[in-house]
């Protein structure tokens, strides 16, 4: 790759990842390739955004509620799609 290229990507990076941009930097390690995810930032978003039913489904399975969670995820996007899945949630 020629050094402007190489530049014009870095300033494209650094633009996404800057306040404006609004983006999070992945990394390959966070990524499961079984089921094609990264858990670490699907998990933070529940987190941040459905604390109080993230607890509950802990309650009700606290030795597994992640591989539980994935598990019903996948099936739910192979099903309806992810955009779908994004939009309306999971019961």
């Amino acid at each position: 790759m020629e050094e402007n290229e190489r530049r014009f990507e870095q300033d494209i990076e650094s633009y996404l990842l800057s306040e404006d941009g609004g983006y999070v930097k992945g990394y390959p390690k966070d990524v499961d390739r079984e089921c094609a995810l990264n858990k670490k930032d699907l998990f933070t978003f529940i987190e941040n955004s459905q604390m109080n039913e993230l607890e509950r489904y802990k309650n009700a399975f606290p030795d597994d509620y992640e591989d539980r969670f994935i598990k019903r995820f996948n099936e739910e996007v192979a099903q309806r799609g992810i955009i779908d899945v994004v939009r309306n949630g999971i019961t």
